[in-house]
């Protein structure tokens, strides 16, 4: 598996079956579906609120999955 972030902060879980999601601090997460060969980004959005508070610059450095929920976080 290749990554652009740094290899050594890699994170990864199983999120089902054949899918694998990873992060490396980078501001996305790879969804890795292995049986059908296909991968997936979710990256955050860079928006400013109220606050002018920004995701610019933030990166994802873990993550965790609810199953029951089926809810996927990634922690900045």
């Amino acid at each position: 598996m290749s990554i652009a972030g740094d290899s050594e902060k890699l994170r990864s879980i199983w999120i089902g079956s054949c899918l694998l999601a990873t992060c490396s601090y980078e501001n996305m997460l790879r969804l890795w579906h292995l049986e059908e060969d296909e991968n997936y980004v979710l990256t955050l959005l860079e928006m400013q609120g109220e606050e002018g508070a920004t995701l610019q610059g933030d990166k994802i450095n873990c993550i965790q999955y609810e199953p029951k929920g089926k809810v996927l976080v990634g922690g900045t």
